[in-house]
């Protein structure tokens, strides 16, 4: 096939899509614009398109909230857990002064994490606080 007919036969398969092609609507509800109703969002109501998504229906700042819970919660679990190991590492050194050193650098290494990991926590949760008073909207 040459050039100037493969630009003819698709210049044709162009007009027809152009001319014969269905309108496409993209299920828009033709009624929506007769709603005076104010939850309309993008191009749906909102109720409609939260349960079509599978969203749920609370707050985000609750979500985040109940997520930092969590994670504080693992938090202190994985320091529950390397006070124990630092405690065994100090029983089976057997007077071993370097080991014991290691270990009691554990314990200090342990200590001073869940210090800044607790005083993050405060700083955060008293600018948000302080944030969420002077606001009012939460």
């Amino acid at each position: 096939m040459s050039k100037y007919s493969k630009k003819i036969i698709f210049s044709f398969i162009a007009l027809a899509f152009l001319f014969f092609g269905s309108v496409v609507n993209a299920q828009v509800d033709h009624n929506l614009w007769n709603n005076n109703s104010s939850d309309v969002f993008w191009g749906g109501h909102q109720a409609d398109i939260s349960s079509s998504l599978g969203l749920g229906s609370f707050d985000p700042r609750i979500i985040i909230s109940n997520l930092i819970n969590i994670a504080m919660g693992f938090l202190g679990i994985m320091t529950v857990i390397m006070i124990m190991l630092a405690g065994v590492k100090i029983m089976l050194s057997s007077g071993n002064a370097d080991d014991m050193e290691k270990a009691r650098g554990m314990l200090w290494s342990t200590f001073v994490g869940t210090f800044l990991i607790l005083a993050s926590f405060g700083i955060a949760k008293f600018a948000i606080n302080s944030l969420v008073g002077a606001t009012g909207s939460f």
